[in-house]
């Protein structure tokens, strides 16, 4: 969005709209005064973190590759042919143009800022979050114009087309969400059971408490509690230390069965989760095309770190880090048996769903 207004500001300049320019300014101004208390929040917990955490767990790859995002290309192509070939005649291009032109230009920035910086971060994120959303918002306005310039004495033909192109996409879109909903139907049916855990932690924990728990259990724990979790795969993108999400890894696949002389099978069976759970995988698989491809002498250390971690007893790793609950789907994870530790307490069991207080 702030390159998107950068582009705004400099149309407005060369246009010598300066009421827009000034209102561009003042908006930036506005939002990174309002922004600056969690911005130097970021930047102080960035700089905790060593060199090698920060670019290889953390997905900074080091490239100053080019990035051609045909889905922005080709509606820019496409207007620029309209305003060259429209330029001399009495209809020019309408006003949403130069908006979606800023846009088009800022998505290229963006996914192509590492070709100055030296430093690609996710650019598939900004593909399908932000750069498919402009292509769709460009489609869109440029049919609805050559409707128009097209169809401008045929009304009614031009209605019925703009009529059923809307139903199309609209058609499409239902369609696209009827098929995921029915396919992840029985996995949400049953994460209903979570909740009755979710009401307890909120009734009776602080908003403090650090909740351990299963990687589907763990990933929802943060939106319907107020909780903090004590590791999800998602953590791997902030500046948490490789060694930490390391424990967290090790905590659950303990939990899970795997004992110090499984440790190469089980590594090596799931060495993509491992990768992706650790380094969150973006490092890896931009660099050799999968979450695994890490080398080798970072998948033996892993192997005898966890070997080292599964010959101390459970208790000690369990209070190494701060932890209160642990949440046992009973259902999900028949493995954990929890009741054998004496450093846990049973306060809640119902729905297949078990919690337990760290004392």
């Amino acid at each position: 969005m702030l390159i998107a207004l950068g582009v705004v500001f400099v149309f407005a300049l060369v246009r010598r709209e300066n009421s827009l320019a000034t209102s561009v300014a003042m908006s930036v101004c506005i939002a990174l005064l309002a922004s600056l208390p969690f911005l130097l929040n970021i930047f102080n917990t960035l700089g905790t973190t060593s060199a090698d955490e920060a670019n290889i767990g953390k997905n900074f790859i080091s490239t100053h590759r080019v990035i051609l995002e045909k889905v922005l290309l080709v509606p820019l192509l496409f207007i620029s042919g309209l305003w060259l070939f429209l330029r001399r005649r009495p209809i020019a291009l309408s006003r949403e143009f130069i908006f979606l032109v800023a846009l088009l230009i800022a998505g290229l920035i963006a996914s192509n800022q590492q070709v100055l910086t030296g430093m690609e971060i996710q650019q598939h994120h900004f593909h399908f979050m932000t750069n498919i959303p402009i292509f769709l918002l460009s489609g869109a306005t440029i049919c609805w114009y050559l409707l128009q310039t097209l169809l401008s004495e045929k009304v009614a033909i031009r209605n019925i087309l703009a009529a059923f192109i809307i139903a199309s996409v609209v058609a499409h879109a239902v369609g696209i969400q009827v098929t995921s909903y029915t396919h992840i139907f029985d996995e949400m049916h049953d994460r209903q059971r979570w909740a009755s855990a979710f009401v307890w932690l909120n009734t009776n924990t602080t908003k403090k408490d650090v909740v351990l728990a299963n990687p589907e259990v763990s990933e929802t724990i943060p939106i319907y509690t107020h909780d903090y979790v004590y590791g999800a795969l998602h953590a791997a993108t902030y500046p948490v230390s490789v060694e930490r999400l390391a424990h967290n890894y090790f905590m659950t696949i303990f939990l899970d069965g795997v004992r110090g002389q499984d440790a190469r099978q089980y590594l090596t069976e799931h060495r993509n989760e491992v990768g992706q759970y650790i380094f969150e995988g973006q490092y890896w698989r931009a660099n050799c095309g999968s979450f695994g491809c890490f080398p080798e002498s970072i998948f033996e250390k892993l192997v005898a770190d966890y070997q080292n971690f599964a010959a101390e007893p459970f208790e000690q790793n369990l209070k190494k880090y701060k932890i209160d609950y642990i949440i046992w789907d009973k259902k999900r994870e028949s493995s954990w048996q929890l009741d054998q530790y004496s450093l846990l307490r049973k306060v809640f069991d119902e729905n297949s769903m078990a919690l337990y207080r760290v004392l």
